[in-house]
């Protein structure tokens, strides 16, 4: 039996989350609680207002581009334009005349002239051009500016494109 006086091992612990330092033991500090819900939510909302402009700014981005997409349609929409008649031309300067008449509500500008030649099947020329044409009017595109040599009995088809990107096609036959 162990007396009350006698020596005993005295066994020493250890803190559980401590370091020992000079002598002594202390405990370990970290970022309090509060400290740390306060850097979570700081972080989340930089991160949430980062986000933000971001989007702000690829959506502003995007409508202005769906806005330009669709005045552009409601113009294209109200292009109208087409080919009445087409006369070759096969002594002299030799080509076609095209008469072309504005049916829509605005003004059009045509940019472009592409002949095929439908009997061989063969693509003839592209040609150039900037030419208005105000609504209800029509404008002649001259054998002059159509250069071609065309072939007696040979059908052609001239495409005649707009600014916008509307195309008309009229077929013609030599006579």
């Amino acid at each position: 039996m162990l007396n009350h006086h006698s020596p005993r091992k005295r066994y020493s612990t250890l803190p559980k989350y401590g370091s020992y330092k000079r002598g002594r033991y202390r405990k370990r500090s970290g970022v309090s609680v509060i400290v740390a819900t306060l850097l979570m939510i700081a972080i989340t909302v930089s991160l949430g207002v980062l986000i933000f402009a971001f989007a702000s700014g690829s959506l502003g981005t995007l409508s202005q581009s769906f806005t330009n997409l669709m005045t552009n349609s409601a113009d294209r929409i109200s292009e109208k334009f087409v080919v009445e008649q087409a006369t070759f031309t096969t002594s002299g300067t030799q080509g076609a005349d095209l008469y072309v008449r504005n049916v829509g509500t605005i003004p059009i500008t045509l940019v472009s002239v592409y002949i095929v030649d439908q009997s061989s099947n063969t693509f003839v020329s592209q040609f150039t051009i900037s030419t208005t044409v105000n609504v209800g009017t029509f404008v002649d595109i001259p054998n002059t500016t159509l250069t071609f040599t065309p072939s007696p009995g040979h059908t052609y088809s001239f495409t005649v494109a707009s600014s916008r990107g509307n195309s008309v096609i009229y077929n013609a036959k030599v006579t």
